[in-house]
Parts: C-alpha cells; structure tokens; sequence
C-alpha cells in the first residue's frame, strides 16, 4: 500500500483530488432539449446506457432516461454535476462527479459493477480526525488509521467509510488531499462532509466568509448522496462562515430543497443516513433544522451521524419529530494532546453493521483496544489531576462510577458484589457532568484550557456499593444484546498518555 509522504503545513497543494474534469461530447447521439446546458451519459462496465440514475447539479436532481443520458440546466451557482451512486454499482468517492467547466457541456460517467453483497456491510463513522501538523498526521496514520486497517483487512463483510467533517484543520491545508489519499488507500472507500477547520480563510481575511475551495479539490461536492444495498446516504454541509472566524451550524435553502428532490427518487423502506459535521439536536435556532427534519418525515427508518464536539454522545431529536443523532467522539480526541476526548472516550472510530434498510449492531473501536473494550471503571472518591488543578467525583469511597462512551437509552448497566447482581447502576447527572479523569489530565496535568477541556458528559453511570470490600464487576448490555464487562479500576493516567 501506497502511503502519502510527510509534507509540510502550509497553504493548499494545487491536487484537484478525485473529480475529473469534463468531456466534450464524443459523438452527436444525444442532443438535449433547448435551453437545457448540462447533459451527459451514464453506462456500466460493458457500455450500456443505465436507466434510473439520479443526477445533480446540487441544486437540480433529474433521472436517466433508457439510455442512460440526462439533462437539465445547469445552475449559476453549481460547482460540479455528480451522481447518486445506484445500488449494485461500487461506490468510489473520487468518481462520482465532476467539476464543472464554463466552456463544457457534457459530463459523461462509467459506473463499475459491485462485485460483493451490497445489502450487507460495515459502516464505519470516523469524526474529527482534525490534522493540523506533520506530527498529528503521523499519530492519524500510526494509531487511527492503523487501526482501521486491521478492522477493513480482517472484516468478513465489506467496508464503508464516511468521516464526519474536519479531515484537516486550518492551520494544515496541505494535508487535505494526503488525508483523502490515506482514508482511500484501503479496499473501504471513503466519503467525508465539511467541517468547520476544512474551511480556510481566503487571502489570510478576517472579514471575508471562509472558503471551501480546499475541500473541494480533495473531496468534491459539498453535498451529496449515494446508494449502498438498501441504503441511502445523504451528505450535508451545515457549517456557515459570516466571515473569516466566526460560524455557525446552518442548512441553506438550496440544500434543502436539492435534499427534497433527492428523496423523491428514494423508496419510503430504505434505511436514510444524513450525516454532517454539527450536530443539531433540539436547537430551534438552527437554520434549516425543522426543514430538514420534516423531509424524513415519512422515512421511518432513519439516522443522523456528525462530530464537531470532541466527546460522544446518542442523542434523539424530540420535534419536530423524533430522531436518533449520533454524535460521534474525535478520532484526534482532544485536539491531538492525548488519546481521550475531553469526556473519556478514547481516540476511534464507531461501527455500524447494516443488513437490508436495518443497524443491526454497533459498537465503538478505540484505538490499540479490542472490540469488547466499552467501559471504563473507576472509583467514587479517586482524585486526578497535577500542578494546574485536581478533579474530583465527589463520591464517597463505597461509590464506583461506569463511563460506558457508547451508551444509549437502550442499554442496561449493572453492578455484581463477588459475582452477585446487586443492582441496576444510575446515570451520574444527578451528581455530576464531568468526566474527572479525564479533566483532571486534560487540564490538570497538561495545562489545557478548562473552557475548552471540560466536556459535558451523558455517559457515566454511579453505584453505591453494599459491601465496599467487594470484588466489583460492571456488566453493560447495549441495545442489540451484547454484553461487555469491566472488573478493573482505572487509578493512572497511563491510558491517556500518547502513545510510545
């Protein structure tokens, strides 16, 4: 395998990445309709033109006639034409569109066979991998990567990989399209979402809105959608600069009504996956949230997936309709000066079994770790932090607290004294939203900031014990009925410390 070379950050190598540029008509066989100036084919391995194949302009979505060929007209505003990769057909994600040029019309496209079940696969979620020197790109490509490699070249089913925005963070423009090549080196391709850091300042402007250029080249269309067996993707970019620091979470209206015309191509039983980089949760300010929303409506089967927040949380939308949001941990945890995120999860990745338009399981893969590696146990009364500062649980010593990262309203976590059930354990939040352990290294050890550091966090779980001198198991069951266990406390911080 073919790793890119080490290079130094600066500004943006001038690699268009994946997107070819357009084709000039080979032959007169398809003349389109007037006023009608992005036209194209679309055929399979042996040449055949392929009905049904969605394409877009990200603005105007239209569908393959019988021969393969679709037209519309272009909008002013669009950047590339790029399809929606039909089931049965390999998804490759620098092949699936083109940018667009003033001076070509037509943009023809080849789609190879799938040569493996395509109902059935890996998903792989990868948030944050945020590469922002040579030094972090070394520990992505030791530590994350390597890991990710072993799960694709051991998976008994085939591997999709989605990251979640912020491949690359500002200060390392040049890593974008190196990142792109790594993620894609193996046989998972890998489609990724903008995030706020895959944004640049333009000419160093701290008054201009930010652009997304870089990504571009590397990565192609902002938004997008794709097909895999009975599931459907659907990208989207809800980062908005107003200049160049400042930026919020937003859905534009061009994003949502292209969004409404792509689902009107998608059968009402396939699985819908929206992923983007900010999570929206129950915020009523976010621009085009309830829109987007709305058009999952009669989708029941549904997910959304993000990052942007450096700790892991399962969250459901309550209106204006219910939906699960998976926020996902950062594959650089937090910000690359440990092997945690900010609420204890360790540095990974999240992995979803698909079978049909159904999750039939998942489970969260830290790094260095096995799968079955899900809790961390600790104990009511520890201490940890350094000479900036000290956390606590503020718990008596007859308390042990379960951090269980990948936890959900579905799971059950329960204590066993000397391999006794003793009782369910409690979420923390009634006693605290800290993760102290990792606070405690985080800020008190290495002198972080705590406003950036002390992460709120849902997934900690407390009991008081009936015999304090105990032997103590935790045992958590997740929602597809797979138990996992933890007997040992963590008291150091050696699982924190970057790796040797």
């Amino acid at each position: 395998m073919s790793i890119a070379p080490l290079t130094s950050c600066g500004s943006a190598d001038s690699d268009t990445g994946g997107g070819n540029s357009g084709e000039k008509p080979a032959s007169n066989d398809f003349i389109p309709k007037a006023g009608n100036d992005l036209y194209g084919q679309i055929t399979n391995d042996a040449g055949q033109g392929i009905q049904g194949v969605v394409v877009s302009d990200g603005y105007t979505c239209v569908a393959t006639n019988t021969k393969g060929f679709y037209e519309m007209k272009r909008n002013s505003s669009a950047h590339f034409v790029f399809y929606s990769i039909p089931k049965q057909y390999k998804q490759k994600s620098a092949e699936f569109y083109k940018p667009l040029s003033e001076d070509i019309k037509r943009y023809d496209f080849k789609l190879e066979t799938a040569t493996v079940n395509d109902n059935h696969f890996f998903l792989v979620a990868i948030a944050d991998p945020q590469v922002r020197s040579d030094e972090s790109y070394r520990r992505f490509r030791n530590e994350g990567f390597e890991e990710l490699k072993t799960f694709v070249s051991t998976s008994a089913l085939p591997v999709l990989g989605i990251t979640l925005g912020d491949v690359c963070h500002e200060a390392c423009p040049s890593y974008m399209t190196p990142m792109r090549n790594l993620l894609n080196s193996l046989s998972m391709p890998c489609f990724s979402v903008i995030g706020n850091h895959d944004y640049f300042q333009v000419n160093d402007s701290k008054t201009t809105p930010r652009s997304s250029d870089t990504f571009e080249k590397s990565w192609g269309p902002t938004w997008y959608s794709f097909n895999k067996g009975n599931v459907h993707f659907i990208a989207i970019n809800n980062v908005k600069y107003s200049d160049g620091t400042s930026y919020k979470g937003a859905i534009s209206p061009e994003q949502i009504a292209w969004m409404k015309h792509d689902l009107s191509y998608v059968d009402k039983n396939q699985l819908i996956v929206v992923y983007y980089h900010i999570p929206i949760r129950d915020d009523k300010n976010y621009e085009g949230r309830s829109e987007m929303l709305n058009l999952l409506a009669d989708y029941p089967n549904r997910i959304l997936m993000c990052g942007h927040t450096h700790y892991m949380r399962n969250y459901v939308t309550q209106a204006p309709l219910k939906v699960e949001e998976r926020i996902h941990a950062a594959a650089c945890g937090a910000f690359w000066h440990s092997t945690i995120n900010g609420d204890g999860t360790p540095n990974g990745f999240s992995v979803y079994e698909i079978n049909g338009n159904q999750i039939v399981n998942n489970w969260y893969q830290s790094v260095r770790q096995s799968k079955d590696y899900q809790i961390r146990l600790l104990h009511g009364d520890a201490q940890f932090g350094g000479p900036y500062g000290t956390y606590t649980y503020g718990l008596s010593s007859d308390y042990i607290i379960a951090n269980v990262w990948n936890w959900d309203y579905r799971w059950k976590v329960y204590c066993y004294e000397d391999g006794i059930l003793s009782g369910e354990m409690m979420n923390s939040l009634d006693k605290f939203h800290l993760d102290a352990w990792a606070c405690g290294y985080h800020i008190g050890v290495l002198q972080r900031a705590a406003s950036d550091f002390e992460k709120y966090t849902m997934h900690e779980f407390i009991y008081k014990l009936k015999n304090p001198a105990a032997k103590v198991k935790v045992v958590a069951t997740d929602g597809y009925g797979h138990t996992y266990t933890q007997n040992a406390f963590t008291t150091d911080f050696s699982e924190a410390k970057e790796y040797k």
